[in-house]
């Protein structure tokens, strides 16, 4: 048993600096706070939230020109609330006509 321990040392002592590379990587890859995993981790979320962020800013952009479209034309904003909110004027009556295969 002895020499079997004293092979391995002499054998490990021979490649010191291999041997603690090899374990400085182990450590680093599988065991220290910001592993591997943990890193592709939070690089697939960093992808993701540049993603939504591109989307909203897209959703912003738009939304803006249809508000300023409406704060603009009043044909604009009468149109829309006919068509999203049913309004009507006083002397109108509006009839709705919903298809049975459509959902909401």
């Amino acid at each position: 048993m002895k020499e079997k321990f004293a092979r391995i040392t002499n054998i490990l002592w021979k490649f010191k600096y291999i041997a603690m590379a090899v374990c400085f990587l182990v450590w680093m890859i599988f065991f220290d706070k910001q592993n591997y995993f943990y890193r592709t981790k939070l690089d697939r979320e960093m992808e993701t939230l540049v993603k939504d962020t591109v989307f909203y800013t897209k959703e912003i952009q738009e939304a803006t020109k249809r508000l300023d479209e409406l704060n603009g034309d009043k044909a604009a904003l009468e149109k829309l609330g006919r068509e999203k909110y049913l309004m009507k004027k006083d002397d109108e009556d509006v009839f709705v006509i919903i298809n049975e295969g459509d959902e909401k």
